[in-house]
């Protein structure tokens, strides 16, 4: 009796009492949460920001403004080598940290598991974002014979004629009174570039000056990659992303998967009437089962997203630093005018024996490395450059702050190649002996690094090298763009505009 009279009550209790037991439950219900986050939660011990400590609204601020890594950068210089970032999550400094944590799985080490910050389209993760250990080493094993030197240098026909057709358009339209915007022109030779080397396919954005289809909407995904990973976090709020994205952009991932599938299937049906070997070549034998569509659908989208933005990052920030230090400039036209002796000359295998045109990639990837965030991990219970995390924290590494510090690198901010060259170059300055290479690391490390990284120098040594030669440059905007300030990091890098002028350098007319 006493049971029904009380539920008598609450079913007759006027809809403001409820409203009022509904908000005093869950104050009370945050209070207790944040106090335990605070107070006793396994991470409570490390510093940061106090929000962060109890809520991912710090996390996601900064990723949703582009400025994450150098609010990571920021909250070392404040809190130290290791910062709590989210209520669950913890950023590490240092390198040994850095080799703990992405060398996992080897050499007795425990694994770290990737994260849902990946994204995931379909049943198959695809390589990059694939979180099962195991199916990973599968499908890299799978893939390692398309990076291998013999199989880079068979894509050398496509990389050269790509190159040629890029030199050959700034060269005819590089006297435009107002410069060219060369971070357009070379998210055109990337993607050119990516879709030769992935799957034998011409987006034709260098032939056509302008972006394609596929890559004018791949470049909208940075909103809604970032929204997607950031709103994760917030599983009430996640579905709202859907109704807040314009209805245009919300078609982004389904038309991006449906040209990539259209492709796919293509390169799938010309397997035995191939120019040269791709990366697919090492998926789709010829007298072999072909893999389902599903799967070569998931590889392909990160091969393509691999061979594509970290290039167009190296690329611009090449140009823009070299613009932006003329005397490194010189020097490297020295080296490669005074090398070669005509434009046709210019092949990798001597490219290899260019000191200054190594040192300027290293240095520009220095400077702004690829692996602006830290490939977010989930601890097994293990122990981070001297911590125990528990299993289930979330831990990450910031290889844009290590990169930059002062603590391991000789003039962080300035562009100095010359840290590079051999100590016996007569270029080379003492003052860079004590620079720690360990904590350069801009395709990552271990099990998870980048298959592609022989191939990105590979790319960018014979574009540059065939720019440097053929044309003298001028940096239209200087002054105007500053690298940082302008830099921003959604799903993927948004650079500043770099407008510059190209005129045919006195020697190669003489050619």
């Amino acid at each position: 009796m006493a049971f029904e009279s009380l539920n008598e009550t609450f079913r007759n209790a006027p809809l403001a009492l409820w409203g009022t037991a509904f908000a005093v439950i869950n104050i009370v219900y945050f209070i207790v949460r944040g106090i335990y986050l605070l107070r006793y939660h396994p991470l409570s011990k490390y510093p940061g920001p106090k929000i962060a400590a109890v809520t991912d609204a710090w996390y996601a601020y900064h990723w949703l403004t582009g400025r994450y890594p150098w609010a990571i950068e920021a909250a070392f210089k404040k809190y130290g080598d290791v910062v709590r970032v989210a209520p669950n999550q913890v950023v590490f400094f240092t390198p040994e940290a850095q080799t703990d944590i992405l060398m996992s799985g080897t050499k007795g080490r425990p694994t770290f598991r990737k994260t849902e910050f990946y994204p995931v389209f379909g049943k198959i993760a695809g390589i990059a974002a694939e979180k099962d250990p195991d199916k990973h080493r599968v499908v890299r094993k799978n893939l390692a014979p398309a990076f291998s030197p013999h199989a880079l240098k068979e894509q050398d026909i496509s990389l050269h004629r790509v190159t040629d057709r890029f030199v050959e358009k700034l060269e005819g339209l590089g006297g435009a009174e107002k410069g060219i915007n060369m971070s357009e022109w070379f998210d055109w030779v990337a993607c050119d570039l990516a879709g030769a080397f992935t799957y034998g396919h011409d987006f034709e954005n260098v032939k056509e000056a302008k972006f394609s289809p596929f890559l004018d909407t791949f470049n909208r995904v940075d909103l809604w990659g970032t929204l997607d990973q950031t709103m994760k976090r917030f599983p009430l709020l996640y579905p709202l992303v859907f109704f807040a994205l314009p209805p245009s952009l919300a078609k982004t991932i389904p038309w991006l998967l449906k040209e990539n599938k259209r492709i796919v299937v293509d390169r799938i049906e010309r397997r035995d009437r191939l120019e040269h070997p791709d990366y697919f070549s090492a998926l789709v034998r010829n007298n072999k089962p072909v893999p389902s569509e599903e799967f070569l659908l998931a590889q392909a989208n990160h091969l393509i997203i691999g061979g594509l933005d970290p290039v167009t990052n190296l690329f611009t920030s090449v140009l823009f630093f070299l613009l932006q230090y003329p005397d490194k400039l010189e020097k490297l036209q020295q080296e490669v005018r005074g090398t070669f002796a005509s434009y046709d000359d210019i092949q990798y295998d001597a490219l290899t024996h260019l000191p200054w045109l190594w040192a300027v990639m290293d240095e520009s990837l220095r400077m702004h490395t690829n692996g602006a965030f830290g490939q977010p991990r989930y601890s097994p219970g293990a122990t981070i450059d001297g911590h125990y995390i528990p299993k289930g924290c979330c831990v990450e590494t910031s290889s844009f702050a290590t990169s930059r510090s002062e603590r391991y690198w000789a003039k962080p901010r300035v562009y100095a190649p010359e840290r590079w060259l051999p100590s016996t170059h007569p270029d080379y300055d003492p003052i860079f002996d004590k620079d720690s290479r360990a904590a350069f690391k801009p395709f990552s490390m271990g099990p998870r690094g980048c298959p592609g990284q022989h191939m990105g120098y590979r790319q960018t040594s014979v574009l540059f090298a065939k720019m440097v030669w053929k044309l003298d440059w001028e940096f239209v905007n200087r002054g105007q763009v500053d690298w940082d300030r302008d830099t921003r990091l959604y799903a993927i890098w948004k650079r500043p505009p770099v407008m510059v002028k190209f005129k045919t350098a006195q020697h190669a007319i003489v050619e």
